[in-house]
């Protein structure tokens, strides 16, 4: 998975490219949903190595399903040479991995990330596949890297239930081991959200502005999709010792009962 944006270098004979690049620019796509402003700005092209659970599915959902969050808007995607090309907005500002931040900015930019989940945990499932988990914005299945993480690059799912997808990712786990009961039924308990499997300090942008760092927005969004809601709280939770001001917030920020909840048990489980 590309960790950030990519920005490619056309080769000069590489027509279909420039083609569908230009079409954005020029607001050709029925994919915009930026302003004239945005699309006649800098923007990004990402390349992804495949068809399907890509960044272009993702924003496509997600600029017309949370229009106000502070994400990429879609200009534009197209299939070239066995990749999706994703052509979107930049956001402003650096890598929050790559600056450094005062305590109180570590906690004012990682509230505003609290906000922005907030918006992701309103979003409702289609009724048509309620229930469903690991899916993408595109109905295909996603990385198992969160249960998994010696699995990076594995993709799984979608599973019609939170059962199913445990039961199947997990085939080590005895889900009709009594001993477990209380750790399973909790999990199954679990609500569905909409998951950014990768929100860390890689994938948030900051801003300077009025002498201080200041939340511009979150990337990398082609990973993400519908997933129990425990999966978001072990995403923020796994960075290393190195960014500190992040583990501390999010080491003692609680999501609600049912999360980590869910999350605990998992965490049992998978000692």
């Amino acid at each position: 998975m590309l960790r950030y944006y990519i920005e490619h270098t056309l080769e000069p004979d590489d027509t279909a490219v420039h083609n569908n690049v230009r079409k954005s620019k020029e607001g050709a796509s029925p994919l915009v949903y930026a302003t004239e402003e945005e699309r006649t700005g800098r923007f990004v092209m990402k390349q992804t190595p495949r068809l399907e659970s890509t960044e272009a599915d993702a924003l496509r959902f997600l600029n017309k399903a949370a229009p106000t969050l502070r994400i990429p808007r879609l200009l534009h995607s197209f299939v070239h040479r066995g990749s999706t090309f994703t052509v979107m907005t930049r956001i402003p500002g650096e890598l929050m991995c790559e600056v450094g931040l005062l305590d109180d900015e570590w906690e004012s930019i990682c509230r505003d990330i609290v906000e922005e989940l907030r918006q992701l945990r309103k979003l409702k499932q289609p009724r048509d596949i309620a229930g469903c988990v690991m899916m993408s914005a595109s109905g295909h299945g996603l990385p198992l890297t969160l249960l998994l993480p010696e699995n990076e690059g594995m993709r799984a799912g979608p599973y019609r239930s939170i059962h199913d997808l445990y039961r199947t990712a997990l085939p080590w786990l005895d889900l009709a081991d009594p001993s477990i009961d209380d750790e399973i039924s909790v999990l199954a308990q679990d609500s569905i959200h909409w998951v950014h499997t990768d929100l860390l300090t890689h994938n948030v942008m900051v801003e300077m502005k009025d002498d201080r760092y200041q939340f511009s927005g979150i990337i990398d969004w082609e990973d993400c999709g519908w997933f129990p809601s425990q999966f978001q709280v072990g995403s923020v939770r796994l960075l290393g010792p190195s960014a500190v001001g992040w583990k501390q917030f999010w080491g003692s920020w609680l999501f609600d009962d049912t999360s980590e909840a869910a999350y605990k048990a998992y965490e049992k489980l998978h000692r």
